[in-house]
């Protein structure tokens, strides 16, 4: 029974919540990973709960600027940005 129970925790952290999440803020599953991990990793368990909207922030300043816009388009999930610019 635990050993089940772990597995399905591993099998939704490490796999299905980061595609809902990337997909809901249209930014890649794997840098959501990343970005947990990451953060994590520096932060504990703070870094943990703010690595996606750190992500999430970067990835929408980095659309805004014309030089910075091929950075956005590797954080984003569908290889573009949606975000409305000044040109």
């Amino acid at each position: 029974m635990f050993i089940g129970l772990n597995l399905l925790q591993f099998v939704i952290g490490s796999y299905i919540e980061p595609r809902v999440a990337g997909t809901a803020v249209s930014v890649s599953p794997f840098m959501v990973l990343f970005a947990v991990f990451f953060w994590g990793l520096l932060w504990g368990i703070a870094g943990a709960f703010i690595g996606v909207p750190i992500l999430i922030s970067l990835a929408t300043v980095c659309a805004k600027r014309p030089s910075t816009r091929p950075i956005a388009v590797l954080l984003s999930a569908d290889g573009a940005m949606h975000a409305k610019t000044n040109q």
